[in-house]
């Protein structure tokens, strides 16, 4: 009676049971900056619409977060860092490929829409009437905002420490802080002003990334590396407010 059962369940899922066992899918694991979080969204969709056989899936956090990850044993594909330190950190506990760099940015200051406080430029920041979003030490954006602020003798009025840049845009848009320094990226879609940081003193961020070379999907790794890139992919990075590399 129960194998009579069963071949009658097996009859009645066929389909299903031979969809799942043919279902050849790869699943492409691509840790990323938050900072990329719209970018690689974009070309998620493009890479999986030339190589449907594939799953892209992308884990974004600040660079210290997914570093940690990966020396702690994260199953990673790909790795995009917005900065070297943290990109290093977890070359230390994987074999990537040698980096290139997948695209620079620059750092801007943000305000909420209408600029409340009446900010103008760097020295604004260290009014105490202006309470200022930053991230913690170990995130790119705040070290690349502490060498910033160091080189013009700034001294911020900190209020706020958030895990990834993202955290400083929902601050400032919503209104929790006066102003917060971003990377220029990150105005597409924000809801905040921008106040552009002059071209003398800002600096100029990089972003390398490298497949994993002991991945059993190290091939596929490197395609998306590649296609990062490719014209397609140059082409999402700028339209997502990133600088060619």
């Amino acid at each position: 009676m129960r194998s009579r059962l069963v071949a009658t369940l097996l009859v009645a899922l066929g389909p299903f049971v031979i969809a799942a066992c043919g279902d050849d899918t790869t699943t492409l694991r691509v840790m990323a900056a938050s900072s990329l979080s719209g970018a690689f969204a974009d070309m998620e969709t493009a890479f999986e619409r030339e190589n449907p056989n594939v799953d892209v899936v992308v884990i974004t956090a600040s660079s210290s977060t997914l570093a940690g990850q990966i020396v702690d044993g994260a199953d990673v594909d790909v790795f995009a860092s917005a900065d070297d330190t943290q990109f290093a950190r977890a070359a230390d506990a994987v074999n990537f490929d040698p980096p290139r760099v997948l695209a620079s940015n620059s750092l801007v200051i943000i305000v909420p829409r209408g600029n409340p406080r009446m900010v103008e430029g760097l020295d604004d920041l260290a009014r105490d009437d202006v309470l200022v979003a930053t991230a913690t030490d170990d995130v790119p954006i705040r070290k690349y905002t502490d060498r910033l602020l160091e080189a013009v003798g700034v001294t911020a009025n900190f209020v706020t420490f958030e895990a990834n840049v993202s955290g400083i845009v929902t601050k400032v848009s919503t209104g929790s802080a006066d102003a917060g320094i971003v990377y220029a990226s990150d105005l597409i879609g924000a809801e905040v002003d921008a106040i552009t940081i002059p071209a003398d003193d800002n600096l100029t961020v990089t972003y390398p990334i490298a497949a994993n070379a002991d991945s059993s999907r190290a091939d596929l790794a490197r395609r998306w590396v590649e296609f990062t890139s490719s014209e397609e992919g140059l082409a999402i990075l700028g339209a997502r407010g990133f600088a060619a590399p």
